[in-house]
């Protein structure tokens, strides 16, 4: 089940105020929450897990994808872009960067979905 809360989730105290939040619950409670914002018919989507566990996925996989299709619908959003941040310290480029006196480096994943 989706839930929306009215209080920004401490996962996402690094994004604006632009987003809605909403929990994700199983049988045993919150398993994780999401930041949804809405340009026109596209939504952006940051998740964040508090609990993973086989059970876990296959309530995800069952009901709350289900769930988040239909919220996205009731909105308005046809399509979702999710993105994710993925460490990339091992490599030639992001050493270089680090010796170069950048921050450490980041690969960033985007996904799309149709709902």
């Amino acid at each position: 089940m989706i839930k929306h809360v009215d209080d920004r989730p401490d996962a996402f105290s690094h994004i604006n105020d632009e987003y809605d939040y909403y929990s994700i619950r199983d049988d045993n409670g919150v398993y994780g929450f999401f930041a949804l914002r809405q340009k026109g018919n596209v939504g952006d989507v940051h998740i964040e897990f508090t609990r993973w566990s086989h059970s876990v996925l296959k309530h995800l996989k069952k009901h709350s994808i289900q769930d988040f299709k239909m919220l996205c619908k009731s909105l308005g959003i046809s399509q979702i872009a999710a993105k994710k941040f993925v460490d990339e310290g091992s490599d030639k480029w992001s050493r270089f960067m680090v010796h170069a006196g950048f921050s450490e480096p980041v690969a960033i994943l985007y996904s799309y979905m149709e709902v």
